[in-house]
């Protein structure tokens, strides 16, 4: 097509703006344009039967120059639309030469507005002016029009020289990546810097981003900026003569090419993009050269590797924000980036979408489990055709059969995810991309020692440091973040959802995945041993802290073992980790497994399961009796604890302390079923103790047989049995002795009326059993000293108390906690004045009573009863049972509210 335009084939000058807000401004602007000879192109120049959108888009596209103009209105957005037209324009727009003015004094602007601007002004390839009248609107454009066009007319002074073949036009909006374009565009512009490489997982978004920022800073450029493909080269020496013919030098064959690069670019200033350097890495330092040759070159380089060169600026890019766990708020979610990633695509495919509560939940949902990877989310929102976002998010359990079909327009590694990761893979040797798949049994975090275990990485010859550097370069592993409940500084690592599911997939493919479950299993049993052996000891919080991060691991080992029907495996693991599921919680999950085994039999059946050793049979029934003492089945625990002692008397060496704390959860299931053989188990822990010589499990018994003594009425006995546990707690101080000789001793003291002294105890125990995270310990020393405070005559610090204590029961799950919370603030309730809402909790406090069938220990009898005497002595009898009644039919949420107003 010939070069010579015909005289109406002018610059198009496209002006865009809120049209009554600025109709002054646009008078002027169009008087202006029209003064240079150029043609203005604005909306309203006339009436056309097509949707708003697609006018401006045409328009746009058939313009040369984009003018925005803002003011205070951010503008009118569509109902299928994500952001106004205004927005829309200016993101459409890249690519042309942008003259931004913003007007100054027009009044409050619109928050939208404000964060577009923000936009705008973060962008590095875009100026702007401020103008206060139309009039100086007018000169500014006039100027900044005459100075622009000369510019482009001095740059072809230059074209004998070869200009390269410039940069793709870009029709997708960036969504989500701000930070990231400032940040790039700024290392882009510093002199000193010569090449930057955006690394990160397949499917980031690094070619995309890469080409948005060099559309950003591309006019910054003397010698503008182009683009070079590497996606279909796959030698080593086919990449420099492909970026020659990108930037349009001449390779004559008549001698060395890089010569001819650097002879015929001189010292020219041209941005360079490169494209998918990771085929080629082996060409890196082709690079360095180029660089050193000609020192006012920049390369901007995607690879899902680092080229590791010296100087090389490395951008790992990140997948998008997803939004927060615990969001629900519509319009929080769509302003999530992820989420508005997914909107948009998805609405190119199916323009109805309803953004509707439902849905937009849904679709959260789905990018959490995507993990903001923007191939993932574009790919997933491409089925909305035909899946409505609910039905998308229950297929996440197979993502790459999900994940398989893009645009066809796309490179064949792009179209789906499994190709995307198998891209990268392919990269890898043998023994590496070996020890990638082995990864795939990690649940969640994992350390370069778990790693080097489960993976046998010594097998390979690998060093695991080296080969998770590798992986992480490649994008396949990432690290993971720091968690608050981390026992450790180690450096944690992870793979993606999907990147996980490419290495089980490539795991079953090899054949590979029991040997490396194995290997999992044994590092699982390793670690819960270790961490049984400290279960008595003041280390135990650190110890759960190790159990508590590997838990979903364990879990993964357990099911595997029941899969396979390895019935001892599940029991060590369970009966090692008892000490875990008293103070960690997972009980319910936990005796869902014992009862999967089949542990009924080994309490019905005496010949059950006898292959297995004797001490393993008791020390399972043993956690599953705890387990159910502490979810409130008193009468099972009773059974299985009963069945643990028969076990352990029948082995000889059992280990006395076993026998200990089995006669010891024994007693105190006992005692919460009121059964009067409480006693004299009590007695029989007492003595295996004092046979043993063990005097810390003596005191621990001590501690305990207070309940018993405080049940017949024996309250000095008591007292002299806290004295003796004392000066053991003395001589041993350690954690558990001293929290469960606190708790007691405030017990004690408050049931004689020694209010001070109980005061100061259950302080003492709140301190010691909250630095230890047991729960269970800190909920009941909260409520005993809600209680004493309450009778002190503090009320408003016990109700506090109470408060705390409701929060902590239900962390704990313990619903004996729950009633013994709720009847601390009905009898608050009744001393402030509301008699009414304090029947509705003591109603509600007797349910749950009635429910577990769980006899509360002697002060929490006396709470209740003197909750109910407050009660009874404000409301008629007819008046308290009503609304008793009315309390123990509420739900869970209505009684909670009632106790906290």
């Amino acid at each position: 097509m010939s070069a010579i335009r015909t005289p109406d084939q002018r610059l198009r000058v496209f002006v865009s703006s809120t049209i009554e807000e600025l109709r002054e401004e646009r008078r002027v602007v169009r008087e202006a344009i029209e003064r240079l000879r150029l043609i203005p192109v604005l909306f309203e120049s006339g009436a056309r039967p097509h949707p708003p959108r697609e006018l401006y888009r045409a328009y746009l596209d058939q313009s040369d120059i984009f003018i925005g103009i803002y003011a205070s209105s951010y503008g009118w957005v569509a109902p299928d639309m994500r952001i106004s037209g205004l927005e829309d324009e200016y993101h459409l727009s890249t690519g042309r030469p942008q003259l931004i003015y913003i007007k100054q004094g027009g009044g409050v602007r619109e928050p939208k507005l404000e964060e577009l601007l923000r936009t705008i002004k973060g962008s590095e390839g875009v100026s702007y002016q401020k103008f206060e009248t139309p009039e100086q609107l007018a000169d500014l454009l006039q100027n900044d029009l005459a100075v622009l066009l000369s510019e482009r007319f001095a740059g072809k002074e230059k074209s004998e020289r070869p200009q390269g073949h410039g940069l793709p036009a870009m029709r997708n909006a960036t969504i989500g990546r701000d930070r990231e374009r400032a940040e790039l565009a700024e290392l882009l512009l510093r002199k000193d810097i010569g090449l930057v490489t955006l690394t990160g997982t397949g499917g980031t978004g690094k070619s995309h981003l890469a080409l948005r920022v060099a559309h950003d800073v591309a006019a910054r450029f003397p010698d503008g900026a182009c683009y070079v493909s590497l996606a279909s080269v796959g030698r080593a020496e086919q990449v420099l003569p492909t970026i020659a013919a990108a930037l349009c030098v001449v390779d004559s064959g008549q001698g060395d090419l890089m010569d001819a690069l650097a002879e015929q670019l001189g010292d020219r200033e041209p941005l360079v993009l490169i494209d998918n350097f990771e085929q080629v890495l082996e060409a890196a330092p082709l690079l360095a050269t180029l660089l050193s040759r000609l020192p006012k070159l920049t390369l901007l380089v995607t690879s899902r590797a680092p080229l590791h060169l010296l100087g090389e600026q490395v951008f790992a890019v990140q997948p998008l924000d997803g939004p927060a766990t615990d969001e629900q708020h519509r319009e929080k979610l769509l302003a999530c980036p992820s989420v508005d990633l997914f909107v948009q695509r998805a609405r190119a495919r199916a323009a109805q979408l309803e953004l509707d509560d439902a849905n937009v939940r849904a679709i959260a949902d789905l990018c959490r489990h995507l993990e903001g990877l923007p191939l993932a989310i574009e790919l997933a929102a491409a089925h909305t055709k035909y899946f409505t976002p609910a039905a998308l998010a229950a297929r996440t359990d197979r993502l790459l059969d999900l994940l398989a079909r893009g645009p066809r327009d796309l490179p064949e590694r792009q179209r789906t995810m499994r190709a995307a990761i198998s891209s990268s893979c392919e990269l890898l040797g043998p023994a590496h991309r070996c020890f990638f798949r082995r990864l795939a049994v990690f649940s969640d975090r994992w350390t370069l020692e778990q790693a080097a275990i489960v993976t046998d990485a010594p097998a390979l010859e690998l060093d695991p440091l080296e080969a998770v550097e590798q992986l992480a370069d490649m994008g396949l592993v990432r690290v993971a973040p720091a968690r608050p409940g981390d026992p450790d500084q180690e450096p944690r690592f992870n793979l993606l959802h999907v990147v996980r599911e490419y290495a089980y997939e490539e795991l079953d493919a090899q054949a590979e995945r029991p040997a490396t479950m194995h290997r999992l299993s044994g590092w699982c049993m390793h670690l819960v041993t270790q961490a049984a052996q400290q279960a008595g000891s003041d280390l135990v919080v650190q110890w759960m802290d190790h159990v508590e991060v590997s838990y979903l691991d364990l879990r993964n080992v357990i099911r595997n073992a029941l899969d396979r029907g390895d019935v001892a495996t599940v029991w060590m693991l369970i009966a090692q980790l008892n000490t875990f599921w008293l103070l960690r919680g997972y009980r319910g999950e936990a005796l869902e497994w014992l009862r999967a085994t089949g542990l009924e039999r080994l309490v019905d059946d005496r010949r059950s399961h006898t292959e297995l050793p004797a001490q393993l049979r008791a020390g399972v029934l043993f956690a599953a009796g705890t387990m159910c003492y502490y979810a409130e089945h008193q009468r099972k625990a009773v059974t299985y604890l009963d069945r643990a002692v028969e076990l352990y008397l029948g082995e000889p060496g059992a280990p006395h302390n076993q026998l200990f704390y089995t006669y010891l959860f024994l007693a105190m299931a006992l005692i919460g079923s009121d059964d009067p053989r409480a006693g004299a188990v009590m007695e029989k822990a007492m003595a295996g103790a004092r046979a043993a010589e063990d005097h810390f499990l003596e005191a621990m018994g001590l501690c305990f047989r207070t309940e018993v003594l405080v049940r017949a009425g024996e309250l000095d006995l008591a007292r002299s049995d806290l004295a003796r546990a004392r000066k053991v707690a003395d001589e041993q101080p350690r954690i558990l002795l001293r929290n469960s000789m606190h708790l007691a001793a405030g017990n004690v003291a408050m049931m004689s009326g020694r209010l001070e002294e109980a005061l100061d105890e259950y302080a003492k125990c709140l301190a010691v059993a909250g630095s230890q995270r047991i729960v269970g310990t800190v909920g009941w020393a909260q409520n005993g000293l809600g209680y004493a405070l309450v009778v002190s005559g503090r009320i408003e610090e016990g109700r506090r108390m109470f408060l705390e204590g409701l929060v902590t029961a239900r962390q704990s799950g313990y619903r004996a906690a729950l009633m013994a919370q709720w009847a601390g603030l009905g009898l608050v309730a009744a001393l402030v004045g509301d008699p009414k809402g304090a029947a509705r909790l003591l109603g509600a406090a007797e349910a749950v009573r009635s429910k577990v069938q769980y006899s509360p220990w002697m002060v929490t009898r006396r709470l209740l009863e003197d909750a109910h005497q407050a009660v009874a002595a404000r409301l008629t009898p007819e008046v308290f049972e009503a609304e008793r009644r009315i309390g123990a039919q509420l739900p869970l949420e209505e009684v909670q509210k009632l106790a906290t107003t």
